[in-house]
């Protein structure tokens, strides 16, 4: 079994012999990723949620580069490592990317002005019945706001959005 960032025992492979893995993987993270201590396109990580990947799949990711799947669902997923040609003392490593947190009352500065989303969670209180989003001082950019109870949103996938365009005030 892989546990979230920690290194695998080391593996070592012939030619097309699989290893697989379970991995339990939290609800509701950003990115799900694994690493190779020394990238190669010898090895590559096929990973699915509920059962293991096909054994003739090759939807995988060569470890030359972290292999990067974004909002993965909770659960168990199942790993398989598999080699193009013989490799040795390699270790695997899975890590999440969990959305920043967000306090009550507390301003988030900083936040850049570019395409890419930056996800964050806030608990709200027990008891209470409403809830506000305020982003201010764009100025060269618009930022949208989506939100989503108990999930990770996408600009058509949310409960709430911010719906005033180009604004440097948004609730």
């Amino acid at each position: 079994e892989l546990v979230l960032d920690q290194p695998s025992a080391p593996l070592s492979g012939m030619p097309l012999e699989d290893r697989l893995f379970t991995l339990q993987v939290p609800p509701h993270q950003v990115k799900l990723e694994f690493t190779l201590n020394s990238g190669t396109l010898d090895v590559m990580v096929d990973a699915q949620p509920g059962s293991p990947p096909p054994a003739t799949g090759t939807t995988g990711c060569f470890m030359l580069t972290p292999c990067v799947i974004e909002r993965p669902a909770g659960g168990t997923w199942y790993v398989r490592v598999r080699s193009r040609a013989a490799f040795t003392d390699r270790t695997l490593v899975a890590k999440v990317t969990a959305p920043l947190p967000l306090l009550n009352g507390v301003t988030v500065n900083g936040i850049a002005e570019s395409f890419q989303g930056t996800y964050y969670r806030f608990d709200v209180p027990p008891g209470r019945t409403g809830l506000t989003f305020v982003t201010q001082g764009y100025t060269q950019a618009d930022a949208s706001l989506y939100v989503k109870r108990g999930a990770l949103p996408t600009n058509t996938d949310f409960d709430c959005a911010s719906t005033q365009s180009y604004s440097s005030y948004e609730r």
